[in-house]
């Protein structure tokens, strides 16, 4: 049905990675909740958790919200500005992760 869709509105698909606390705007570290990796980590600065049982060979995928909000501003207005017959989709992820396994 969304593919059916695609010429007569514009459609992407915007997959960003885990958000966490804002970079910059409107201040830097504001969050409004204590859900997944931020209450974690809250959790250690406040001395709460001393050890958390993970796999440390596996790189966790952060990024702020502010810059996740920024992202898909930009990607909207691409796919309004550059019309496509297919449905393009944008993975918002960190730098450091580009090309690991």
């Amino acid at each position: 049905m969304i593919r059916k869709h695609t010429k007569s509105i514009p459609i992407e698909i915007f997959r960003p990675a885990i958000a966490i606390s804002t970079y910059r705007e409107p201040f830097p570290g504001w969050i409004d909740n204590m859900n997944g990796p931020v209450g974690i980590i809250a959790g250690i600065l406040m001395g709460l958790m001393r050890t958390h049982y993970c796999d440390g060979s596996l790189k966790i995928n952060l990024v702020p919200e502010d810059l996740t909000i920024n992202g898909l501003i930009a990607s909207a207005w691409d796919i309004a500005n550059n019309h496509r017959d297919d449905i393009p989709i944008y993975n918002y992820i960190s730098e450091d992760n580009v090309g690991t396994d």
